[in-house]
């Protein structure tokens, strides 16, 4: 949305507006935009965020609570968070997906 407003780059000067139209681009650019700004709260020595390309659903893994997981799929980005074990109980993640387009 920020692009479509005038400005050239996002996410802390970590993308390129002319480059947001590839999913992996964008995550990518979250993950070097967020990488220092939050902790993981249950494990604090590992990244807070993270990306990954393609579809995959090793993020279920209860060793990745806390994660954020940024993921290029196709024409979108989703964005998951484990935040209590069983990671692989939609009710213990919050998970959406933004188009990009």
């Amino acid at each position: 949305m920020r692009c479509e407003l005038g400005d050239t780059v996002i996410m802390e000067s970590k993308l390129n507006c002319n480059d947001a139209k590839s999913p992996s681009d964008v995550a990518a650019a979250l993950e070097k935009a967020l990488v220092d700004k939050l902790k993981n709260p249950y494990a604090p020595s590992n990244r807070w965020v993270v990306t990954h390309y393609g579809n995959s659903s090793f993020w279920q893994s209860n060793s990745n609570i806390g994660q954020v997981y940024a993921i290029g799929i196709g024409d979108r980005v989703d964005v998951i968070l484990c935040f209590k074990e069983n990671c692989s109980d939609t009710n213990n993640r919050i998970q959406s997906s933004v188009d990009i387009r």
